[in-house]
């Protein structure tokens, strides 16, 4: 038996007022899960149709950020499909982190993360095992 996934995308402003204008972001939603996503956009509320979920079309402005939001709905429902055919867990997080250009192959190298791996690599020469932790960090970015 297959399960099934429910999957929204849905376009919301958020009440953090900046210069008047209010911020719009996507809400992606996945299974009853929900994560919110920034779109970097600013509209006033009187702009806004709450119902529709997009900007009301008075001029050309509005109209091209409904194109933008629409196609940004398009690409969050293209990584969703990615990902149900690719079998990887699919979450509202991993939706929008696909989106993105966040995967899980990126690794966060810090200066902690490096003192961990020297400390348990130091065998046998420590100057040569610290030269190639070094190396492999600075090579992975």
């Amino acid at each position: 038996m297959r399960s099934s996934n429910t999957f929204g995308v849905h376009f919301i402003l958020r009440n953090r007022p900046v210069n008047a204008k209010q911020p719009v972001y996507a809400r992606i939603t996945v299974n009853k899960t929900r994560c919110e996503l920034s779109l970097k956009h600013y509209l006033e509320k009187k702009n806004w149709n709450e119902g529709k979920g997009s900007a009301r079309p008075l001029n050309e402005e509005l109209k091209q950020l409904n194109s933008y939001l629409e196609e940004t709905r398009g690409k969050l429902a293209r990584h969703y499909r990615e990902l149900l055919m690719q079998e990887k867990e699919v979450t509202a997080e991993t939706v929008k982190n696909a989106y993105i250009g966040k995967t899980e192959e990126q690794k966060n190298y810090t200066m902690l993360w490096l003192v961990k791996e020297h400390n348990t690599v130091k065998a046998g020469d420590p100057k040569k095992q610290s030269n190639k932790i070094i190396l492999s960090a600075s090579n992975a970015r």
